[in-house]
């Protein structure tokens, strides 16, 4: 079904699917969000591969943990927030094969931002770049 609208014609949204399984021919398709089990300088930690990622961030939760070094700063900007100067920090980071980190792949130097995290089930976010150099 369509509805008029000042451009034109666009759908009614009735119904969203998380992925491609459902052919019906009514929703949106929506991906799914990939999570992975990673360790950053070896501190056990979830992160979230974002393919609209152009730099990894960490929580400042994580790096106050970890007590990593600036080594620089950048302006970054959310999807629907105001950009922001955040400290640049150097860690290493492994993927891990399962959830307590038992089979860990060799880890790879990746410069992540710090941000504040608020309300998220993950502490860190990946770029897919990184995420594939590191598999």
């Amino acid at each position: 079904m369509t509805m008029p609208w000042e451009f034109g014609e666009h759908p009614q949204v009735e119904a969203l699917v998380a992925n491609c399984r459902h052919k019906s021919g009514t929703g949106v398709k929506l991906s799914s969000l990939k999570y992975v089990n990673v360790q950053v300088n070896d501190m056990n930690c979830i992160a979230l591969v974002d393919s609209g990622a152009k730099i990894g961030v960490l929580s400042d939760a994580v790096a106050e943990k970890l007590n990593a070094e600036t080594s620089g700063h950048l302006n970054i900007r959310g999807m629907f927030s105001e950009p922001r100067r955040v400290p640049l920090v150097n860690v290493e980071v492994k993927m891990c094969g399962d959830a307590i980190c038992e089979n860990v792949a060799d880890g790879m130097p990746v410069v992540c931002a710090i941000a504040p995290f608020e309300e998220v089930t993950h502490d860190a976010v990946l770029s897919t770049d990184a995420f594939s150099c590191a598999t």
